[in-house]
């Protein structure tokens, strides 16, 4: 098995995505490794288990979760334009994430 990478957009974006396919492309390479592109400080790269990127002129256009073992479970919601990870119920940095 290899690893999965989930990914949600807003469809009314959709077009900027057509228009900026290599931004889209950057942002999925970014998000499956968990880093904030927000952050550019070297001493601060922020890693998170879900990133939103902007495409185009369309900011926070997609939302990309780390990713992860296909072996695994994990489990997302998704609604009003956000998507949210309940994660492993062993994972350390997951609880963390879970307390904020």
């Amino acid at each position: 098995m290899g690893y999965m990478t989930i990914i949600t957009f807003l469809n009314d974006g959709f077009d900027q995505i057509e228009k900026y396919p290599e931004q889209f492309i950057d942002a999925i390479k970014l998000g499956m490794y968990g880093i904030d592109k927000n952050i550019r400080n070297n001493s601060d790269t922020r890693r998170k288990f879900i990133t939103t990127h902007g495409v185009g002129n369309h900011s926070g256009l997609i939302d990309v979760a780390k990713s992860h073992h296909a072996d695994y479970f994990r489990l997302y919601l998704v609604g009003r334009n956000i998507m949210t990870t309940f994660g492993y119920a062993n994972e350390i940095d997951d609880i963390k994430y879970r307390k904020n």
